[in-house]
């Protein structure tokens, strides 16, 4: 997890990073549903 200007997920070569956002709270955090999106697609 890191701290970034817009919330989201990234999988890549075995690797997930998840960035938030905490200056917007709750909205600042990626969906699980994005999450999941992100480990599925493995290119």
């Amino acid at each position: 997890m890191v701290e970034g200007a817009r919330a989201s997920a990234v999988h890549s070569n075995g690797d997930l990073r998840v960035v938030i956002d905490p200056k917007r709270g709750i909205a600042g955090r990626p969906s699980s549903a994005s999450v999941i999106r992100a480990v599925i697609r493995q290119d």
